[in-house]
């Protein structure tokens, strides 16, 4: 979401593969290291600078020039698109309709179902706000007023969950990951979901504290990204246009575990140049 509401490349890595020391734990299933680029080269540089000795991708290198040669390599893509498959703002359905007319150009591509978002957000929910009620437990004990009130209805709401929910949902990560992966990416090498639909938001209109807010604008901006967590998977959003208002527009690209070369190139390939977000 920062990356997409200002026009840049965000990549989330799969869960575990960049070391997460010294970040400040919330709900440790979900917690990932992620990065926010101009670029998708800029933001594959410090991507295989953080990967930990062993861990680099035989795809992704650590010398620069290796780097730039990986990414802009040309590719015969095999791409899957849900961009259509949810409730979209007129001028951002425009242009991820006209993004997926430039895809057909150069790939294959081929519409998909959307995942069921209802039912796996639902369960993302439940880890998070079980888990951050455990890791902010004291805080929430002897320093409630010191937390910000997005993070005490995170906290306070966990400790009304049943555990049994809690086990389940961590239960089902595995198997429904292995669902995922065999419906959404068996014979693509990536997949394209909606990012916000519903464009940029207004400030107020998802501040929780301002006269405006509008709970439904909140809940929309984590709407095609609370599950990826949920799920382990690594994920990128890029930009690909702008909307009535001046906004960026952008979309969500998954991959199977591993693939985070696959995502930088395919941005490096199809995304909006970020002097033209800036372009008045």
């Amino acid at each position: 979401m920062p990356a997409a509401t200002c026009g840049l490349i965000g990549l989330k890595p799969t869960r575990g593969l960049l070391p997460s020391d010294g970040v400040a734990a919330l709900a440790p299933t979900l917690d990932t290291v992620g990065l926010v680029g101009r670029d998708a080269l800029d933001t594959a540089y410090v991507y295989a600078s953080l990967l930990s000795p062993g861990s680099a991708e035989p795809d992704l290198p650590k010398h620069a020039s290796e780097i730039e040669a990986a990414v802009s390599r040309s590719r015969h893509w095999r791409i899957a698109s849900a961009l259509s498959a949810d409730e979209t703002r007129n001028d951002v359905l425009a242009a991820t309709t006209a993004f997926e007319q430039r895809l057909r150009i150069t790939t294959r591509l081929h519409a998909c179902a959307a995942p069921d978002l209802e039912r796996l957000n639902r369960l993302a929910q439940i880890v998070l706000h079980v888990e951050a009620a455990a890791t902010l437990a004291g805080d929430v004990r002897h320093e409630l007023a010191t937390l910000a009130p997005s993070t005490q209805a995170i906290a306070l709401s966990g400790w009304a969950i049943p555990a049994i929910w809690y086990r389940y949902a961590i239960a089902s990560i595995e198997p429904l990951r292995r669902a995922f992966l065999a419906r959404h990416l068996a014979g693509a090498d990536l997949f394209l979901t909606p990012c916000l639909p519903q464009g940029v938001p207004d400030r107020d209109d998802v501040t929780t504290t301002s006269a405006g807010f509008q709970p439904r604008a909140l809940a929309a901006l984590h709407r095609h990204h609370a599950y990826v967590n949920y799920l382990g998977l690594p994920a990128l959003v890029m930009p690909i246009g702008i909307d009535a208002r001046g906004r960026p527009i952008s979309i969500q690209a998954l991959g199977a575990p591993g693939s985070e070369a696959l995502l930088l190139a395919f941005a490096h390939q199809f995304a909006l140049p970020f002097s033209t977000i800036l372009q008045p």
